[in-house]
């Protein structure tokens, strides 16, 4: 099974001779350039009936390409057990109904084993075959800088000396971890597949000559996995699994092609500094993952969303804007995820910060705040939360209270976004609040 394992991940050069920054390809397919950034900056960049998501759609033609690639090279090994394209046999959904009342356990194991195989194996495939390893690697150091960055922000906040807490939270906040090694992920993968192909070719064996031996082999060594969700995956998002960080697709394939560092560190930057937050970031009434958090910082960040969702809200029921306990926790992690990811802007960039990015009529700091909007760019009315999650245009146009965006956008200050900041939530460092126990 290492065999085909390697035929199937060994990257190939057709559907991926071009790649692409999506991020430019957003800039010049929706942004309404007429329109005042300092007034609505969700909506000047995604303005309303614009592409729905410019990622996914972006992003479509090369998981297409992908998936066209995974499913040739699953033709290629017809007939074993990992055949990627098994499961789509009109030979083996018939077979499949007829061992429902037969074979009910293996049945089960089966479903449980194709979940497994496309949850995990696929995505691993897109990774590979997409070449991304520079930018898991980028991304690691990404990670790596803004834990630093944190810890030093940590040392010197008020409300941490005050409650002697330094070296307690910095245990927790050093023991953030990302997975990076491609081949150790695949290593992974085939320990637990490989005993699966031991009892597969063991069956094929013992009942050769049987009609439909192979497919019922398929049910018989299909074994039940934990259902998980894989170190890799193909989806754009990112969560933070109690101090272990894992990123989607789209960022590690932007973050290896993208052609700016503003915009990087804009898309992804801001989303790593986001899930280093929700370490960082708790309730302060009984937090769970640190020994104290500070109310003053939590008010401060809900005040700020509260009254942005006031400004901006685009839904139809009259005083929806809530900024309830289950918001803050990504409110948080927001406001200090861009905080850590525009202070790496301003280390790596700092002579070029106000210039003119390369080949684009836009600065590289305004280009870090269009790359963090297009994370969440809908062209629909944004008037849903999932239940942890502000609305989109809220968790964008928050970022008013950033001086740096006043700066890159050169705002008035009775701008409607200026006009919609309340003061900067320093959370960590010298400005923070002195609160006490």
């Amino acid at each position: 099974m290492w065999l085909i394992i390697l035929f199937c991940f060994l990257p190939t050069q057709n559907a991926y001779e071009h790649p692409f920054d999506f991020i430019e390809n957003a800039l010049e397919k929706i942004v309404d350039w007429k329109s005042d950034p300092c007034d609505d900056f969700y909506r000047h960049a995604c303005p309303v009936g614009s592409i729905e998501d410019i990622i996914k759609v972006s992003m479509q033609p090369l998981k297409d390409a992908l998936n066209h690639s995974w499913k040739q090279k699953g033709q290629r090994n017809e007939g074993k057990v990992y055949n990627i394209n098994f499961r789509r046999s009109h030979i083996c959904c018939h077979f499949f109904c007829k061992l429902l009342f037969i074979y009910y356990d293996y049945q089960y194991r089966f479903i449980n084993y194709v979940t497994f195989y496309d949850g995990m194996l696929q995505p691993l495939y897109y990774h590979v075959e997409a070449n991304v390893t520079d930018g898991i690697n980028e991304i690691h150091q990404m990670m790596e800088d803004m834990v630093e960055l944190g810890n030093i922000w940590l040392e010197k906040t008020p409300w941490v000396i005050n409650n002697n807490l330094t070296e307690e939270m910095k245990n927790i906040t050093n023991a953030i971890k990302m997975p990076v090694s491609l081949t150790k992920y695949t290593n992974f993968i085939y320990n637990l597949l490989s005993p699966i192909e031991t009892d597969f070719l063991n069956c094929v064996s013992e009942f050769e000559g049987i009609q439909n031996n192979t497919l019922f082999c398929l049910f018989y060594s299909a074994k039940i996995f934990v259902r998980t969700r894989g170190s890799y995956f193909i989806d754009d998002n990112g969560y933070n699994a109690e101090g272990t960080i894992y990123f989607g697709f789209p960022n590690y394939y932007h973050t290896t092609y993208g052609n700016w560092r503003a915009s990087k560190l804009g898309y992804t930057g801001t989303r790593v500094g986001h899930e280093i937050g929700h370490t960082f970031i708790e309730h302060s009434i009984n937090p769970d993952g640190l020994p104290y958090f500070s109310k003053p910082a939590e008010d401060c960040v809900q005040n700020q969303y509260l009254k942005t969702c006031n400004e901006y809200y685009e839904g139809e029921v009259p005083d929806a804007c809530n900024t309830s306990d289950y918001t803050f926790d990504d409110n948080g992690a927001d406001v200090f995820g861009l905080q850590l990811a525009y202070a790496i802007l301003e280390r790596d960039l700092s002579d070029q910060l106000r210039e003119q990015a390369d080949g684009l009529k836009i600065t590289n700091e305004q280009l870090l705040f269009y790359s963090f909007a297009y994370r969440f760019c809908r062209g629909s009315k944004s008037n849903t939360t999932d239940g942890s999650h502000s609305h989109h245009n809220v968790r964008i146009n928050a970022v008013a209270q950033m001086p740096g965006f006043q700066q890159a956008f050169n705002c008035a200050s009775d701008s409607r976004m200026m006009k919609s900041a309340t003061k900067q939530c320093v959370i960590y460092g010298n400005n923070a609040p002195e609160t006490r126990k």
